[in-house]
């Protein structure tokens, strides 16, 4: 993408999904285009690109969606008439008349009919049921599963907190234990005797802990449908230094991620 689009800076990138996102969350326009100026507020302290670049991108993605405010489009209009945006690309002639030319194209697209608002779809949230100390249990398939030597054997996942994600995801963080066979432990006695899964460890920092997410919704399901609650208990933690962080097992690639880690740190015919 050459750096005169209207898009090829991240800051313009952010704006746009900012915007989108406030209406995904149920917001009307006229809400979702405050709380896009009062997050992006700091544009408008600048003398640099920051400023036009709120202006120009609110009015083209508005304009797209059907929702151009009037304001907005004055201001984004004002704003290439006055060549207050090409100032930024004056040092150079080509980016100079390649921004003049994305201008030129926005500013005639702005004085045409919109089109009719586009159906914005609502973002749904996964909402986390499980309790801290919950504990489910797993059995092992598929092709890394049996390329790591773990066919069958158990992955306990225990709740040991959890994190809220923008917008409005509450997601588990866990940590695990796997069988050394097939059975499944019947006991908290037997569930507190197997080690925790190690999911790093470098230099002597050993992670336990995982923030579950989510890659792909379907694949997620089919996942949590597998899975067998134990109970919620009392488990025994693991020691880990205080400062030590979180690692990341996305909840649908479970049986991707847990061979790979497993590979690493347990199985030393792969290493």
């Amino acid at each position: 993408m050459k750096i005169t689009e209207l898009y090829a800076n991240d800051l313009a990138v952010e704006i746009k999904n900012y915007y989108i996102e406030q209406l995904q969350l149920g917001y009307d326009n006229n809400e979702a285009t405050r709380l896009t100026l009062e997050q992006y507020s700091e544009c408008f302290n600048s003398e640099d690109e920051d400023m036009t670049d709120y202006w120009l991108v609110m009015a083209d993605t508005q304009w797209k969606l059907g929702r151009l405010d009037e304001s907005i489009k004055k201001k984004a209009i004002d704003i290439i008439e006055n060549d207050e945006d090409l100032i930024h690309y004056a040092y150079e002639v080509d980016l100079y008349n390649e921004r003049k030319e994305v201008l030129r194209i926005l500013s005639e697209r702005l004085k045409t009919p919109q089109p009719e608002p586009k159906k914005i779809k609502k973002l749904e949230f996964y909402i986390c049921p499980w309790k801290v100390n919950d504990a489910y249990a797993l059995q092992m398939k598929g092709k890394d599963v049996i390329n790591a030597g773990i066919e069958n054997r158990w992955l306990i996942i225990i709740k040991i907190d959890e994190k809220y994600v923008k917008p409005g995801h509450i997601m588990p963080i866990v940590r695990f234990k796997l069988t050394a066979s097939d059975q499944l432990p019947e006991r908290l006695s037997d569930i507190n005797d197997l080690p925790y899964f190690m999911l790093y460890n470098v230099k002597g920092l050993v992670i336990y802990k995982s923030f579950m997410w989510i890659e792909k919704k379907k694949a997620m399901s089919k996942v949590l449908k597998r899975l067998i609650y134990l109970g919620n208990f009392d488990f025994v933690e693991p020691y880990e230094p205080p400062t030590s962080s979180q690692s990341l097992v996305p909840i649908d690639l479970i049986e991707q991620e847990i061979p790979k880690r497993y590979s690493w740190y347990y199985n030393t015919d792969s290493i």
